[in-house]
């Protein structure tokens, strides 16, 4: 399975999806979870130093998941459409964050 976006920031991760399409769900992150979710406003930054990476299907490269991810120097994929639909918390296997640079499709798959 692959979901295509725009690289956030650079950067390879594997470790376990957690999909949240909602703040007050934030809670159940857990330390080296790969964050899936629609999108992060600042309700979101006291999860991003758990976070081994972060998947959002609306954002581009100023939006706040983005930002906050290059500022940790977390993997990331912004405008990742469906990513929240295709990936489910407790698949089993861990996900796999490729970035390879900003001039290139990124992707992860699981």
């Amino acid at each position: 399975m692959v979901v295509r976006g725009t690289p956030g920031c650079t950067g390879a991760y594997t470790g376990p999806a957690r999909v949240v399409t909602r703040l007050e769900d934030a809670r159940t992150i857990r330390r080296g979870d790969v964050l899936v979710t629609v999108s992060t406003d600042i309700g979101w930054s006291p999860y991003f130093p758990l976070l081994g990476g972060v998947a959002t299907e609306l954002g581009g490269l100023i939006s706040h998941g983005a930002v906050v991810a290059r500022e940790y120097g977390l993997p990331c994929v912004v405008g990742a459409v469906g990513a929240t639909a295709a990936f489910k918390t407790g698949m089993g296997d861990p996900l796999v964050f490729l970035f390879f640079s900003y001039f290139f499709s990124p992707f992860f798959c699981l």
